[in-house]
């Protein structure tokens, strides 16, 4: 068996020198990177919590990237969700910074619950009218 630890440029120089990865998500049991959402996520409640405030310069990507240990385009998809949900603004030459008023909070989607009962009223509304027609 070859040893690639003793070979220049084989696996033992091809260890990471950066600092671990500071952000991670847990899923379950699981560990995982995080994602461009986890990271929008984050920003989203920095900026919501007021530790990031209105004209504040945005971290680089590449501050992002290293502090989530992600890929250079997670970082920037994160950026990218965060400018078209009109958190951050983002002006081409310029630094990214925070919006100046916070988006309002998005409705949440009704649950399949809540849609069946609301087409069980739906349907009785229509016999009644039905039945009302009908007389």
């Amino acid at each position: 068996m070859y040893d690639f630890g003793r070979v220049k440029g084989g696996l033992e120089s091809q260890r990471r020198t950066t600092s671990p990865v500071r952000h991670t998500v847990r899923r379950g049991a699981t560990l995982l990177m995080a994602t461009y959402r986890d990271i929008a996520a984050d920003l989203r409640e920095q900026i919501a919590s007021g530790s990031l405030t209105a004209g504040q310069r945005l971290p680089s990507v590449a501050t992002l990237r290293a502090r989530y240990g992600t890929s250079h385009g997670t970082a920037q998809n994160a950026v990218r969700l965060l400018a078209t949900e009109g958190w951050i603004v983002t002006e081409k030459g310029r630094e990214t910074r925070v919006a100046d008023s916070i988006p309002p909070p998005a409705t949440p989607l009704p649950t399949l619950a809540q849609l069946a009962a609301d087409m069980a009223d739906l349907r009785s509304r229509v016999e009644r009218l039905e039945q009302a027609g009908d007389q």
